[in-house]
């Protein structure tokens, strides 16, 4: 395919035209035979979606099929573990966690695994997580921004469970 044919649609769906959508099924109705039932973005991807409720993983038995590290909008203070996880069940999820729970055992796995001889890609490969995700829950200590008053916070931090 061509750079152009990416860049510049051939035709354009009329302002009226997307007027007139008052529903799931009008948009659908519009394209017509351009659409294809089966074209859906999952089928663009890897199949895997970005889990935003870690809770659904507690107690739920899983492999982390890979992870990597990455720096976070704050730079090194904020790195995150990134894992590509499958549940017993079969769900497929991106799992993203810049706590000191998962993260840093990740960190510690890979630290082993690369001091027993593990190549960097096979440190970052593999792990059957048998009880799923633990919940920590407790306060911390911060201090408002606007009135410097130092108040304690709800927070909860995951851990991977034997």
């Amino acid at each position: 395919m061509s750079d152009k044919a990416i860049e510049k649609p051939i035709s354009r769906i009329g302002d009226d035209e997307l007027h007139e959508i008052k529903s799931f099924q009008d948009a659908f109705d519009l394209l017509g035979a351009d659409f294809a039932p089966e074209d859906y973005s999952e089928a663009y991807g890897t199949g895997f979606i970005v889990l935003s409720d870690k809770s659904r993983l507690e107690g739920v038995s899983f492999v982390i099929v890979e992870w990597r590290f990455s720096d976070g909008k704050y730079g090194e203070e904020s790195e995150f573990a990134s894992l590509v996880v499958v549940t017993e069940p079969g769900e497929k999820f991106i799992v993203n966690d810049g706590s000191t729970g998962i993260k840093d055992q990740l960190k510690k796995v890979t630290q082993m695994r690369v001091e027993r001889g593990a190549s960097p890609e096979q440190a970052h490969r593999g792990l059957l997580v048998r009880g799923g995700l633990n919940k920590s829950e407790y306060e911390y200590e911060s201090t408002n921004a606007k009135t410097g008053k130092t108040e304690m916070l709800p927070a909860t931090t995951y851990y991977l469970a034997n």
